[in-house]
């Protein structure tokens, strides 16, 4: 404030004003994250325990999210109600989507997916030629220039796919709010 006052620069104000709005932010994120005061029936629901280390008290899932088998969710991410991850998506932990998460696939920043979950497939047992499969349909829809419908209806038409990767075209297929995108 001092430096504002003595400098005159409009910036230093900003930036007093932003340091001050992270600090108040993280203030109240403890308030924020107290769940002790829910009710049973909540906290039954979403398999959280006050006080106890569990997956639901350290990722926020707004109203009815769907997550798939295999799916690993970062800490301190954010999920909108009504969204789906789908099975074996690795999720970027402190992040926030207000999108369907297509399975298989990895995310970044908030809303954005940044490729094939490689590692996590062949974990979990995914044929090596499966995994093609999968990369070949990630690429089809993700990479091709093309909007998602067109890159669907396209990919389809191509070939025949083994049964993952016409999973992750009916999963796409379906979303009501829309998926997230390519980085």
């Amino acid at each position: 404030q001092l430096q504002a006052n003595e400098l005159g620069h409009p910036e230093t104000l900003t930036r007093i004003a932003q340091y001050e709005l992270a600090f108040r932010m993280q203030a109240s994120v403890p308030e924020a994250m107290d769940i002790s005061k829910e009710p049973a029936s909540v906290l039954e629901a979403y398999g959280a325990k006050p006080g106890e280390s569990s997956f639901a008290n350290n990722c926020l899932l707004a109203g009815y999210v769907e997550v798939g088998d295999g799916s690993v969710l970062g800490g301190g991410s954010v999920y909108h109600q009504f969204l789906r991850v789908g099975p074996y998506a690795m999720v970027r932990g402190g992040t926030g989507f207000s999108k369907d998460i297509p399975p298989y696939l990895t995310t970044g920043v908030p809303n954005t997916v940044t490729g094939l979950n490689s590692i996590g497939l062949k974990r979990a047992g995914f044929s090596l030629e499966a995994r093609k499969e999968i990369k070949a349909a990630y690429r089809a829809v993700f990479r091709s220039g093309r909007n998602v419908s067109d890159a669907l209806a396209a990919a389809r038409a191509e070939r025949t796919w083994c049964p993952e990767a016409e999973f992750f075209f009916d999963f796409i297929a379906q979303s009501k709010r829309g998926i997230c995108s390519a980085s």
